[in-house]
C-alpha cells in the first residue's frame, strides 16, 4: 500500500477489500492446518497434509466441477480468487463455454468472504473439539 501511494499518489479503495479477503483466506488455511494438526501426531505430517489438500485435492475437485459445468463457488481456491477479483480482473478457467475450453469467471467477493469464513470456522471448531477429546483420553 505504501508503494501504491509512492508511485501513484493515491490508494484505490479496492485495496482494503482485497486485504480483508486475503486475511480471511489466510485464516481459512490456518483452520485447515489446525484440523490436520489435531488429527495427526507430527507437525510435518500436518503441514504436508494441509499443502496437499489445498494445492492438490481442492484444485482437482474444482477443475472437475468446472469441466462438469458446475459453478464451484463453494470451493476454497475459487473463493480465494476473489482477492484479485475486487479489482475487476477476470480469471480464465478450464470450461466448455469458450473456444479453447477457457472461460472467464469472476467470483463474488461477498459470497467468497463467507465461504472462506466457513473454511476457517468449521475446521477450527472441529480441531478444538478433537484436541479436547484427545486430552480426555
Amino acid at each position: 500500500m505504501i508503494a501504491l501511494v509512492g508511485i501513484y499518489q493515491q490508494l484505490p479503495i479496492e485495496v482494503f477489500g482485497s486485504l480483508a479477503l486475503a486475511l480471511v483466506y489466510a485464516n481459512s488455511v490456518l483452520g485447515i492446518a489446525f484440523l490436520y494438526s489435531s488429527l495427526l501426531r507430527g507437525s510435518m505430517g500436518a503441514t504436508i497434509a494441509t499443502l496437499l489438500t489445498i494445492m492438490l485435492v481442492f484444485s482437482v475437485i474444482e477443475v472437475s466441477l468446472i469441466l462438469a459445468n458446475i459453478d464451484p463457488w463453494f470451493m476454497h481456491g475459487y473463493a480465494g480468487d476473489s482477492i484479485a477479483s475486487v479489482y475487476g480482473i477476470p480469471f480464465a478457467s478450464a470450461g466448455m463455454g469458450m473456444p479453447g475450453g477457457m472461460e472467464n469467471r469472476n467470483p463474488d467477493p461477498a459470497t467468497s468472504f463467507f465461504v472462506m469464513l466457513g473454511y476457517f470456522i468449521v475446521p477450527f471448531v472441529l480441531s478444538i473439539w478433537l484436541a479436547k477429546r484427545k486430552e480426555m483420553l
